[in-house]
C-alpha cells in the first residue's frame, strides 16, 4: 500500500500492482503523470476511485477497498478485560477532541487513552495513569484497543481535516481495528457513499454535539458490548482473504 508519493519507488517497473491509499486532490497531476505504465491501479477509496472515474483518468483503475488480516480475527473471539474506557488511537478530530477534552473534566474518573506524536513516534498516553509508551506492533495496537470500551473513529476531511485531503473523506482502518477489539465506536463520518457501502450506519454512533457526545459515552460506558454478530457480519466480510480473491481474478483477467 502506498501514496502516490512513493511512485519513485517503482519508476520502470510494470510488473508492480500499485494500491493507494490516503489519495488527497494535491495529488492528481502527479497521478496521471506517473501511474499510467502500470496494468492496473488499485484505489482504497470508493470516493476517490468515483471522483477518478469521473475525471476520465487514463489510469486504469480498480476500486479495493480497505480490509483487515485473517490472522487477527482469533482477537475477536477473545474476551478482555475493559479496563479503558475511551481510545482514541490515531489523528485526532479538532472537534471530537474537545468534546473529549470537556467530558473528562466533568467525568475526572475516566480512563482515557490517547496518542500523541513526539520526535516523529507515536507514544501513548493515559490520562489518569501517565505515559504507556509506543505500540510496537500491531498486535499491541489491537491488543490495547480490545481493553477499550469506545474507541473514537472519524473521516479525514472533515472539521479543518478538508484543508489535507481536499475535501475527500475516506473510510480508515480504524473501523477495522475497533471492531477487532469490539470497541463501540463513537465519532464522525462524512456520509458518503463507502460510508454505506461499509454498513457504517450500523456501527458508528454519530454526534453532532457535546450533549450528543456525552450522552452516548455515558450509555455506551453503562452497557455491555452486545454488536457481537453485527462486527462478526462485518469483519467476515472485510478480510483480506475475501480480496485476495478479487485480485486473483483481475490479474487472471490482465493476463489472460
Amino acid at each position: 500500500m502506498m501514496t502516490p508519493d512513493y511512485y519513485r519507488l517503482y519508476i520502470n517497473k510494470t510488473i508492480v500492482i500499485p494500491y493507494i491509499i490516503d489519495y488527497w486532490k494535491r495529488y492528481d497531476e502527479m497521478f496521471e503523470m506517473n501511474f499510467a505504465h502500470f496494468p492496473v491501479v488499485y484505489i482504497s477509496g470508493l470516493e476517490v476511485y468515483t471522483y477518478l472515474k469521473t475525471k476520465n483518468t487514463k489510469v486504469n483503475i480498480k476500486h479495493l477497498p480497505l480490509s483487515i488480516s485473517d490472522r487477527h480475527l482469533p482477537l475477536f473471539y477473545i474476551e478482555n478485560v475493559k479496563d479503558i474506557d475511551i481510545i482514541n488511537v490515531g489523528r485526532k478530530n479538532k472537534v471530537i477532541d474537545e468534546y473529549i477534552q470537556h467530558f473528562l473534566k466533568k467525568h475526572t474518573n475516566i480512563n482515557y487513552v490517547h496518542r500523541e506524536i513526539e520526535n516523529g513516534e507515536n507514544i501513548y498516553y493515559s490520562n489518569l495513569y501517565g505515559r504507556i509508551g509506543s505500540l510496537e506492533t500491531r498486535e499491541d495496537l489491537l491488543q490495547t484497543l480490545s481493553r477499550a470500551k469506545i474507541a473514537i473513529t472519524t473521516s479525514p476531511g472533515l472539521d479543518g481535516g478538508e484543508i489535507r485531503t481536499g475535501g475527500f473523506n475516506p473510510v480508515t482502518p480504524r473501523v477495522f481495528e475497533a471492531a477487532i477489539g469490539k470497541c463501540y465506536m463513537i465519532g464522525k463520518y462524512e456520509k458518503n457513499n463507502e460510508f454505506y457501502e461499509f454498513s457504517l450506519d450500523k456501527l458508528v454512533n454519530m454526534v453532532s454535539s457535546y450533549n450528543d457526545f456525552e450522552c452516548m459515552v455515558n450509555t455506551k460506558l453503562n452497557t455491555p458490548f452486545n454488536l457481537h454478530n453485527e462486527y462478526e457480519a462485518f469483519l467476515m466480510k472485510n478480510l483480506n482473504s475475501t480480496r485476495f480473491e478479487q485480485i486473483k481474478n483481475d490479474i487472471s483477467t490482465l493476463f489472460a
